[in-house]
């Protein structure tokens, strides 16, 4: 009887044990980060003895009942809340925050054993804020521990543009209290390397050439324009294209036979009639027509913003012509000009008294007057006061025409004129006259210093001059007296332009000072794949730095640099560096580590991408934790730098871990063989590299406590009908003690 007593005392006292637990758990169902209790019971036995007819050593125990045999942890994850507490966390996965009761602490995890200077405490509850000293703590004031990169010092932020820095030290095992000021100041960086990635569509923003072609002294560089492939102009903000629009075709109209002359664009050369530069193409005009091609001039000769091209007669002779083909029409050279006069020689007049230098022009041949003032003869008569210039324009000789006495035509490189009456007799069978050899000339370019006759007649910038009085060496373009301009006529293109694009970047000083690096894109190659070898796009760009408002230079002068696209539009710039006072700006225009800069034409010229590594001061405006525990700085100007990163620790057994309150754990030891062991088994680094190795941190989440309700209360009532039964066993017991003693009686 007093075994029952006994028996029944316990099942009381164990049941009261296991009701307390689960009550607890119950009273902590809204408890964030709480760790549910599991009451674990074993029996008890005070004594074994034999008796007689013992069937088994159990059988033998002396049984008093059940005791506790622990309070298990639940290590089963609770529900995830969404929260808006700046630094409210939830870890989902195995592992625990870190939190410790000193601010000048450390905790050190490695990798087979750790290091710490104070007690520390480990939780779920990640219902953390910030102190009025910035750190982060719990609502019990314990701070939490994680990794600080060290960028934070006295209420300044320093970064370090180093990312594998970063990396490096958010990897590490080293823990200490997180501290963020809330009125956190960004330290300025100097910038010192700029990527800048971007499209340029040749398609878009053509302007003026003059904005390249322009010299340090503001004069047009007509060489340069001149020699630059044709193919990299464009008019009407449209590119020429002439790899597809390559014709410029003449027609001649001598005496009613009209002759075609047809140039192209392409690398043949002068044989091939194929040009690529405008100064290709103004020697074949010069050569095959006795034309001038020369860039557009105002009247003081000077060229002006906007640029054009002029085709002109700045030969001796007069012209039928009409000019077009696909390439002149895009350069806006299209027309008809039945009589397309030089402005040099009237037609040869027998009753006018000529002065020498006289130009004249009869029956299709230049002539000049190398005589004395008097009236002449037929020119080609008067061979004395008389010399050819020019008789490119003569129709050469055909069997299948009829020529009358006095006509003129040109045969196997002389010139012939016909001396009896009508007939159509070969050159070769008499009745025509040999005047010479054919010629073709056009007036001298002015060279200064050289002394001109009264009379003389030069070509100067694209125009014709004649010298009137005082001979002598005085500019044409300048001495408006002694020369006189001779008005040929002329056709004028389009305003020739070239495909362009400008970028501005920021860039920053030590303090903070913002400056632009300006960059003018222009094109200078459209590129052509069938070209030997084959050429890609190319770009010629002009660099400098200049103040905020992108108005004063602050380069001592441009920096000129290039882009070229290949066939497959993969761009190739070498970085070419930048003065920024007395330091320097590494500046690549080939584009960012993940956006190259591109040649699409169906995309705006635009800036993809840029990447600096300066800054301006700024502010703390917001603070981000991401998935792996790292917590990111945003900045007000900009700036989105990691500090550090919250701590996590695992452990082989959670179970080794002992409640203290408040949500916290803590290690416990135990002696074993004299030897002291950690039950829990030492912290793991919840962290390889960047990346968690058990889990991930929800940034604005709370882990809410893991107790079932369902199964608590389930719980509950088995404890409670646990400890009725045993008061029953125990309310029997007394009784029959009771009725015993009065047996005894």
């Amino acid at each position: 009887m007093n075994s029952t007593l006994l028996n029944a005392y316990s099942g009381i006292k164990t049941h009261q044990f296991g009701l307390d637990s689960v009550s607890n758990n119950i009273a902590n169902v809204n408890t964030i980060g709480y760790r549910e209790n599991i009451p674990q019971f074993e029996s008890l036995f005070a004594n074994q003895f034999d008796t007689l007819n013992a069937d088994s050593p159990i059988n033998n125990d002396m049984n008093y009942g059940a005791t506790k045999s622990s309070n298990a942890i639940s290590t089963r994850s609770g529900n995830y809340k969404a929260s808006d507490g700046e630094f409210n966390v939830a870890y989902e996965g195995k592992g625990w925050f870190i939190v410790g009761e000193q601010k000048e602490g450390s905790f050190e995890i490695k990798e087979d054993s750790y290091e710490k200077k104070q007690k520390n405490y480990f939780t779920r509850d990640g219902s953390f804020l910030r102190d009025g000293e910035g750190y982060i703590v719990n609502t019990s004031g314990y701070y939490m521990y994680g990794v600080d990169l060290g960028k934070i010092e006295n209420g300044i932020y320093t970064s370090n543009k180093d990312e594998e820095i970063d990396f490096a030290g958010l990897a590490t095992g080293a823990l200490k209290p997180l501290q963020i000021p809330q009125n956190l100041y960004y330290h300025p960086v100097l910038t010192t390397k700029v990527d800048l990635s971007t499209n340029l569509n040749k398609n878009e923003n053509a302007i003026s050439v003059s904005a390249f072609f322009k010299k340090p002294d503001g004069s047009f560089d007509e060489e340069r324009f001149m020699n630059m492939d044709i193919n990299a102009f464009a008019t009407d903000e449209t590119p020429l294209n002439a790899s597809s629009y390559n014709e410029v075709r003449l027609t001649l109209d001598k005496d009613g036979k009209k002759e075609v002359i047809t140039f192209k664009y392409g690398q043949g050369g002068e044989e091939a009639l194929e040009f690529r530069t405008l100064n290709d193409l103004k020697k074949l005009l010069q050569d095959k027509a006795g034309l001038d091609l020369e860039v557009g001039k105002d009247l003081d000769g000077k060229v002006g913003e906007k640029v054009s091209l002029a085709l002109r007669n700045n030969s001796y002779k007069n012209l039928n012509l009409e000019i077009g083909g696909s390439l002149f029409e895009k350069l806006g050279f299209k027309g008809k000009n039945d009589y397309f006069s030089s402005g040099v020689g009237a037609n040869f007049n027998a009753n006018k008294a000529y002065e020498p230098n006289a130009i004249v022009q009869h029956k299709g041949v230049v002539f000049l007057h190398t005589g004395e003032l008097g009236k002449s003869e037929d020119p080609f008569m008067d061979k004395e006061n008389w010399k050819i210039l020019d008789s490119s324009g003569l129709n050469v000789w055909t069997d299948n025409a009829t020529y009358l006495e006095g006509d003129v035509v040109s045969y196997e490189g002389k010139i012939y004129r016909r001396t009896n009456q009508a007939g159509n007799n070969p050159i070769s069978e008499g009745n025509w006259e040999e005047l010479g050899d054919m010629a073709t000339a056009l007036p001298p370019v002015y060279e200064q210093g050289t002394t001109y006759a009264v009379g003389d007649i030069v070509s100067y910038e694209g125009r014709l001059y004649r010298k009137l009085i005082d001979s002598g060496s005085s500019d044409p373009k300048l001495d408006k007296i002694g020369w006189q301009e001779i008005h040929g006529d002329s056709f004028h293109s389009e305003f020739i332009q070239m495909p362009s694009y400008q970028t501005n970047v920021e860039i920053y000083d030590e303090s903070g000072k913002k400056f632009l690096i300006q960059s003018r894109y222009f094109m200078t190659s459209s590129g052509n794949p069938l070209a030997s070898p084959p050429t890609g796009e190319q770009w010629e760009v002009r660099s400098a730095i200049f103040d905020q408002q992108g108005e004063i230079m602050i380069s001592p002068d441009y920096v000129t640099h290039s882009i070229t696209f290949d066939s497959e539009g993969k761009p190739q710039a070498e970085p070419v560096e930048l003065a920024f006072g007395d330091k320097k700006v590494m500046y690549n225009i080939a584009g960012t580590q993940d956006k190259p800069s591109s040649n699409f034409v169906y995309r705006n010229s635009e800036i993809i991408d840029k990447d600096q590594d300066g800054r301006s001061e700024g502010h703390l405006r917001d603070v981000r934790i991401d998935k792996d525990g790292i917590i990111f700085l945003a900045f007000d100007n900009g700036a989105y730098e990691p500090m550090g990163r919250v701590g996590i620790a695992a452990f082989v057994n959670d179970q080794g871990l002992k409640k203290v309150g408040g949500n916290l754990f803590e290690m416990t030891e135990m002696v074993v063989n004299g030897d002291s062991h950690t039950i829990s088994g030492r912290p793991i680094l919840g962290w390889e590299g960047l990346k968690l190795k058990f889990g991930s941190v929800l940034y604005k989440h709370l882990e809410t406590s893991n107790v079932d309700v369902g199964n608590a209360l389930t719980e509950l009532i088995v404890m409670q009908r646990g400890y009725s039964m045993n008061a029953k066993a125990f309310t029997t017991g007394d009784d029959l003690v009771k009725e015993a003693l009065n047996l005894k009686r």
